[in-house]
């Protein structure tokens, strides 16, 4: 199953626990009511805390290329270089320019490196990924 998928099935299950929760007589035994719509929000509670953290990972997974904003709050965080196809470890301070720190010790600024040699990523693209 794909991430996208399983989103869109706890979804489904999220809305269908939200209809129970409207209308908990029509769903459980009326000595389990109580107990039923405690465990129906518990079932809610834990179907939106995994949609959420499989839209974080969707959202990691993309692995766009990195803007200079993006950049500025990766300080100590390594990033993957194109079109070289090497790592090298992210430089920010408040104020200043961005740096990169190349796997061969090399320091050069992020926007330059952008503009004159290729995207940078937060892990190797796959093949055909890179812009």
């Amino acid at each position: 199953m794909e991430i996208k998928e399983a989103i869109n099935f706890m979804k489904g299950s999220v809305m269908y626990g939200q209809v129970v929760l409207k209308n908990p007589d029509a769903f459980f035994d009326p000595p389990n009511v109580e107990k039923g719509i405690d465990h129906t929000k518990q079932n809610l509670e834990a179907y939106n805390m995994a949609i959420s953290a499989l839209l974080a990972q969707e959202e990691l997974e993309k692995n766009t290329p990195l803007t200079l904003e993006e950049l500025k709050s990766m300080d100590g965080q390594p990033v993957w270089v194109t079109p070289g196809g090497f790592w090298a470890l992210v430089i920010s301070r408040p104020g200043e320019r961005v740096q990169l720190i190349c796997n061969d010790g090399g320091i050069v600024w992020a926007d330059k490196e952008i503009e004159l040699v290729g995207s940078v990523y937060r892990h190797p693209p796959k093949k055909g990924e890179t812009k």
